[in-house]
């Protein structure tokens, strides 16, 4: 089930409750603190009613908190589709022997991006793009690919570390890399596959094959001769020995390669993040644990050890989270980190 967000409250807006709502059944809309939030609950009532339905549940009777659980784990596959293949470590160690020897380009040193600094934003070096706004400043929209986004978002900050760009005009499309690179899409993938695809084929800018919210390949054969001036040189995982970095390897890969692509899981609080600045703490994460729970794929761009909190940017618009589209995570919630990737663009020909 596919909703478009854009539409997803002339549908139906639904109430959170754990009975089964009468809203539910008339299609009335409650309300919610966000646009995104506003749909995941939507669609999550509508499979909740579905599921109520067929088990023979009358309305107004209790639901049972493992089907909402799994209304919710459903809905939310909609803007958090994140899929890390299970040898994800292993394909780390592999691309390391595989390069190890070549000449590379390096991300060069920034001034300001001190590993050991007490805080850090990228943004304030002005190398982190703008959060994308499009489908009616939705974002990804109801596509499940914030794995391409969260690729892309680092590749563009590498770029702009590299010298190549501005951040108001550097724009790399994720349409291409969905109609083209035979990739999950919607239905989930990772940030490596968005990597390697512009590896291999690089991708086009934003206004050439803007970003349309599903997948079209169909029109990849129509893309073909068009320019694709944005290419990967490397990429791989923060460690390849831990699923999610200590702080200090992260905060010392942020400096050296700019912003990384990193999963979180996106539950029912975190979709949820109000717009008030606060810290969010969700549930403890599991540093060691390469099963640990991931929906969802980000860019970290910043850290402050006074909230002793990273500063993520996200892909569901502006008019998500604080300052336009961003959150600031607890250091050990909702396994934010794992499978923490870097990216280097290539800059020249």
């Amino acid at each position: 089930m596919v909703i478009p967000l854009l539409v997803a409250s002339a549908i139906v807006g639904l109430s959170t409750r754990s009975r089964v709502s009468a809203q539910a059944q008339k299609g009335q809309a409650a309300p919610a603190k966000n646009k995104v939030y506003a749909h995941v609950i939507a669609v999550q009532n509508l499979l909740l009613a579905q599921q109520a339905a067929a088990v023979g549940l009358p309305q107004g009777a209790l639901v049972p908190p493992g089907l909402r659980k799994r209304a919710f784990e459903q809905a939310v596959q909609q803007v958090a589709n994140t899929r890390i293949p299970p040898n994800f470590l292993q394909l780390a160690k592999e691309r390391q022997a595989k390069v190890q020897g070549k000449a590379l380009t390096k991300t060069k040193k920034v001034a300001g991006a001190d590993p050991k600094a007490k805080s850090f934003d990228w943004r304030t070096l002005k190398k982190v793009t703008p959060v994308r706004t499009y489908m009616g400043n939705t974002g990804q929209d109801s596509c499940g690919c914030c794995w391409c986004f969260a690729g892309i978002a680092a590749f563009e900050s590498s770029s702009l570390i590299l010298g190549a760009g501005s951040p108001s005009t550097l724009d790399a499309s994720e349409q291409l890399i969905l109609d083209c690179g035979k990739t999950g899409g919607c239905n989930g993938d990772w940030y490596w596959t968005a990597w390697r695809y512009m590896e291999a084929h690089g991708t086009s800018t934003e206004a050439d094959v803007p970003y349309k919210g599903y997948v079209d390949e169909p029109e990849c054969a129509a893309k073909s001769g068009v320019a694709r001036p944005y290419k990967v040189q490397d990429f791989n995982l923060v460690s390849a020995s831990e699923p999610i970095p200590k702080a200090a390897e992260i905060k010392k890969s942020l400096c050296d390669h700019g912003p990384l692509a990193v999963a979180v899981y996106a539950d029912d609080a975190f979709v949820d993040y109000p717009a008030a600045g606060q810290v969010f703490k969700g549930f403890p994460s599991s540093p060691s644990d390469p099963s640990a729970p991931i929906n969802h794929a980000v860019t970290l761009i910043g850290w402050d050890d006074a909230r002793s909190a990273w500063l993520i940017k996200n892909s569901w618009g502006s008019a998500w989270g604080v300052e336009g589209g961003y959150m600031w995570i607890d250091y050990s919630s909702n396994n934010i980190g794992f499978a923490a990737g870097w990216v280097t663009a290539k800059v020249g020909p």
